[in-house]
């Protein structure tokens, strides 16, 4: 999303937040408007979104205001959660969107919300606290350039995932097919569910293909047991379709044995991701790659 100001107050990369531990804070990931605990019941953001006084977001500076020409739905508010702990709750895109992802997000330890807005030092994330806000009184921002490759300074992969919940989901369509992908933590002591699914038509047959794991019932200290996963492909006229569970001769699944190593950054940020076998190191990943330009227009202000 263009408007930087969007990216900044909440101080954290939304992207690959999984994580763990047992907590009473499990929310309802069903992209609703909460009511700002800290604003009058007033979200800081509600643009592009059907609820009233969701106008268009703006992108501001210290000569000018304009509307910012991104007009995906945006929602963020400030929530007080289930375990007496503040949150920050950020919805990007509806569930009728191709993309729409919803995030909370517990607030760093050394937050402070003000009468005039939100001063956030940042949320249990990491990233350079650097970005220069405006507005009675001077607003402080995490990710002062949140698709920087260096995390230190963008905070991406830093978060302390036993502080998030989050619902992800990708549907895209054409006369060809559809494809749906869903990245769920619905809790915060356990680890997500991944779907996908396709069906897409060649020659006039249908080919569909379905792979889910569901690790949500193993915490983020179980690196030994494996999540169950179902895999199946189906063939138009049955011919060489595969289901795994049936049909694999032998099959090593090590899906969900993983565990995520608190590191030593504000709120055990930066921690490090152990695999039983092979894995992903998400400080290697090119974050700025995932930009699209067309989709991210430049907006040049005063």
């Amino acid at each position: 999303m263009s408007n930087y100001k969007k990216a900044l107050t909440v101080g954290v990369s939304f992207y690959l937040l999984l994580g763990a531990s047992a907590s009473q804070a499990d929310f309802a990931l069903n992209w609703a408007i909460r009511g700002d605990a800290f604003g009058g019941g007033n979200p800081n953001y509600n643009c592009n979104r059907s609820e009233g006084g969701g106008d268009a977001c703006r992108i501001m500076s210290a000569q000018t205001t304009l509307n910012d020409p991104d007009k995906t739905p945006f929602l963020q508010e400030r929530i007080m959660g289930p375990d007496g702990q503040a949150y920050y709750h950020v919805v990007v895109g509806l569930p009728t969107s191709e993309f729409a992802q919803e995030t909370f997000i517990r607030a760093g330890s050394t937050v402070v919300w003000g009468t005039f807005g939100t001063r956030a030092v940042g949320s249990s994330s990491g990233g350079t606290i650097t970005f220069q806000g405006f507005g009675p009184p001077p607003q402080v921002f995490a990710n002062q350039k949140p698709l920087d490759p260096d995390e230190n300074i963008s905070g991406n992969s830093t978060a302390n995932p036993k502080r998030v919940e989050m619902r992800q989901v990708h549907n895209a369509s054409n006369d060809q097919g559809q494809f749906f992908q869903e990245f769920l933590k619905d809790s915060l002591g356990n680890k997500p569910q991944i779907t996908q699914s396709l069906a897409s038509t060649v020659a006039n047959a249908e080919i569909q293909a379905f792979f889910q794991t569901d690790m949500r019932g193993l915490n983020y200290d179980n690196m030994t047991t494996a999540a169950p996963v179902i895999n199946t492909m189906t063939l138009p006229g049955g011919a060489g379709s595969f289901n795994m569970a049936l049909d694999a001769q032998a099959s090593h699944v090590t899906s969900g044995q993983y565990r995520w190593v608190p590191g030593t950054g504000p709120d055990q940020t930066s921690g490090t991701w152990q695999y039983i076998s092979g894995g992903f190191d998400p400080y290697l990943e090119n974050w700025k790659a995932f930009r699209s330009p067309t989709q991210n227009p430049v907006v040049k202000i005063q």
